[in-house]
């Protein structure tokens, strides 16, 4: 009934913005946690994996009245990466220290729920 309302009413393209804007900022969010343990980059290089942020943009539709958005740009979290001594860790330096992403499970999750503006970690 939702749907058939919003359709009926020219609201699909507007619907169809939202989607593409869930998608993207869902799609970060689900690649960030995935990688929460990855500290090596795909050359093997001890280079962890970093936080990717999704930054939007207002877009018209055509039409003043019905603005949207899309997605200006994918960038990595400039944050530090935090290390840690592991002994026997496969990916330690020589002294021992592991460097980590700068991902915290919790900040995704919080996005996840309902996003208010681009989270700043401190």
């Amino acid at each position: 009934m939702f749907i058939e309302r919003l359709l009926n009413q020219g609201d699909a393209p507007m619907l169809e913005q939202w989607l593409h804007f869930t998608a993207a900022r869902h799609w970060l969010i689900a690649e960030n946690v995935v990688n929460v343990n990855t500290t090596r980059n795909a050359r093997g290089e001890r280079i962890p994996y970093r936080r990717r942020l999704v930054t939007f943009a207002p877009e018209m539709l055509g039409d003043s009245s019905r603005p949207g958005v899309h997605v200006d740009q994918v960038t990595l979290d400039p944050g530090a990466v935090p290390e840690a001594v592991v002994t026997g860790h496969p990916h330690a330096d020589a002294s021992g220290y592991v460097q980590f992403p700068n991902i915290d499970v919790a900040v995704e999750y919080v996005n996840a729920l309902g996003h208010r503006g681009r989270t700043k970690r401190t």
